[in-house]
C-alpha cells in the first residue's frame, strides 16, 4: 500500500482510526427501491467547448462541440465568474468551469491544450469568421445516464438530477420521450439527447465495458463523515473523512473478480483488509438528493461504507 503522507507511521495511524468510522454511515445513501433491474446506463463521452472572453463588455462567446455560438453576459456570482442568457449557463471559479443548458445538462469542463486533435475537431464545425486564436479550449467529463422505461413514461436521469418523461411516437414510429425542452431519442447503440437546439449522443455502458475499456474509471461518494472514491484498472483511490485522509493502493494489493452484475475488488495489505463491492443498484444521496446508477460497498469485517457510483474518466 502506498500511502500519500510525508509520515508513513501517523497515516497508517489514520487509517486504522478511520475504518472505525465505517459502522455509522452504512444508512447515509438509500437505495432506490422503485427502480427495476432493467434499467440502461449511459455516457456522453468528452465533448469540446471553446470560451472567448470580452472583458471589456462584461460578456463572453461560447462556442457549442458542434459549432453553434452563444453570447453570454456577467451575471451577479456568490462564487466564481458567471454568464448567461435565457437557454446557457457559464460558470468559472479557477481551473473549473461548468456550462448548463437550460438547468438540465451540466458539462464539467476542464482547461485544454489547443492542440491538433482538438483545432480539427473546431475547424469541421465553426463557421471560418470565427477567430479562435484567443479561446479558451474546454474538454467536459464524462456525463452518466440512466434510463428506466415503464408503459407510457420513463425516468431520465442526467448526472445525478431526475426527470419524468412521457412517451410519444411519431409519425415514422420513431419512439421517444419528451419533457418540455427535453426530447430523449433511443437508437440501436444509445440515445440522441436533445435540449433546445443542442444535441449530444450517448452510448450503452456497462460494468463489462468498465473491465475492458482502458480510459473507463469507477467513481463513487458517500457522506457522514464524506468520502470519495476512484478506481483505475490498477490504482484505487480513496479520500475519506473529507479527504483528510488519503489512500492510494497499487495493483498488487488487490485482486479483481466479477460475480454476476457485481464487481469486486479485494483489497490486502499488511495494515489492514477490506473489499470494495460494486453493484448494479440504484443509489440516492439523501444530502445532496443525486442519484447514481450502481452502489458501492466498502467492507471490512463488520464496519462498512455504503454510498453511490458512476462510469466516468
Amino acid at each position: 500500500m502506498i500511502l500519500k503522507s510525508k509520515n508513513c507511521i501517523i497515516s497508517i495511524s489514520i487509517i486504522l482510526f478511520s475504518l472505525i468510522f465505517f459502522v455509522f454511515i452504512s444508512d447515509v445513501v438509500k437505495a432506490e427501491p422503485e427502480y427495476k433491474e432493467n434499467y440502461q446506463t449511459y455516457i456522453i463521452k468528452e465533448l469540446h467547448f471553446a470560451v472567448d472572453f470580452d472583458n471589456e463588455n462584461d460578456r463572453l462567446e461560447l462556442i457549442m462541440p458542434d459549432g453553434g455560438r452563444e453570447v453570454l453576459k456577467r451575471q451577479v456570482s456568490a462564487s466564481g465568474a458567471k454568464y448567461g442568457n435565457e437557454t446557457l449557463t457559464f460558470w468559472n471559479k479557477g481551473e473549473r468551469s461548468r456550462i448548463y443548458i437550460n438547468d438540465k445538462i451540466a458539462f464539467d469542463t476542464s482547461k485544454a491544450e489547443a492542440d491538433s486533435e482538438i483545432m480539427s475537431v473546431f475547424a469541421e464545425n465553426v463557421n471560418h469568421e470565427i477567430n479562435l486564436k484567443d479561446a479558451v479550449f474546454l474538454k467536459s467529463r464524462f456525463l452518466y445516464l440512466m434510463l428506466e422505461k415503464s408503459n407510457n413514461k420513463a425516468r431520465f436521469v442526467i448526472a445525478g438530477q431526475e426527470f419524468m418523461l412521457d412517451k410519444e411516437t411519431g409519425e415514422d414510429q420513431c419512439v421517444d420521450y419528451s419533457s418540455d425542452d427535453l426530447h430523449i431519442f433511443e437508437q440501436s447503440d444509445g440515445l440522441l439527447i436533445k435540449a433546445e437546439d443542442y444535441q449530444f449522443n450517448a452510448e450503452k455502458v456497462t460494468l463489462d465495458d468498465y473491465l475492458t475499456e482502458k480510459e473507463l474509471k469507477l467513481r463513487g461518494l458517500g457522506q457522514e463523515p464524506g468520502w470519495l472514491m476512484r478506481i483505475e484498472k490498477d490504482e484505487i483511490e480513496l479520500e475519506l473523512d473529507y479527504a483528510q485522509v488519503k489512500i492510494d493502493i497499487q495493483a498488487p494489493y488487490f485482486e479483481l473478480r466479477k460475480e454476476k452484475e457485481e464487481i469486486i475488488y479485494d483489497v490486502r495489505t499488511s495494515l489492514v483488509d477490506f473489499e470494495i463491492q460494486i453493484i448494479k443498484e440504484v443509489r440516492r444521496d439523501t444530502m445532496s438528493g443525486r442519484i447514481f446508477p450502481y452502489t458501492v460497498k466498502i467492507k471490512a469485517e463488520d464496519r462498512k461504507l455504503i454510498g453511490g457510483a458512476y462510469i466516468s474518466n
